[in-house]
């Protein structure tokens, strides 16, 4: 998760946590809210929704 926020920032999203864990990442006018990431499934819907709001993850050096 450490390198997904990372990237994240990089890219100029906007993250919060809120008080119960749940994420919200917004750019421009797209936002993504999610719950905390449990699973390995839940952390690659999180990206797979994160790449289609524009995030380029994993980045390209």
């Amino acid at each position: 998760m450490d390198k997904l926020l990372a990237a994240l920032h990089r890219q100029e999203f906007k993250t919060r946590q809120t008080k119960t864990g749940t994420w919200i990442i917004t750019r421009d006018s797209n936002t993504v809210v999610c719950g905390p990431p449990v699973t390995p499934g839940d952390v690659v819907d999180l990206i797979k929704q994160l790449r289609e709001a524009g995030l380029v993850f994993p980045e390209e050096d």
